[in-house]
């Protein structure tokens, strides 16, 4: 574990804990629509 520790301590999920919380999608497009803006990743 310590050969890739550098690497899963600088890993971040693409979305946020928690997201689907206040809202959870009725199809898979709307899941999209919602999803589209909130991506950790760039």
């Amino acid at each position: 574990m310590d050969l890739y520790r550098d690497v899963f301590d600088g890993y971040a999920s693409r979305y946020a804990p928690n997201l689907w919380l206040e809202r959870v999608p009725d199809s898979l497009e709307d899941a999209a629509a919602f999803l589209k803006d909130k991506s950790r990743w760039r």
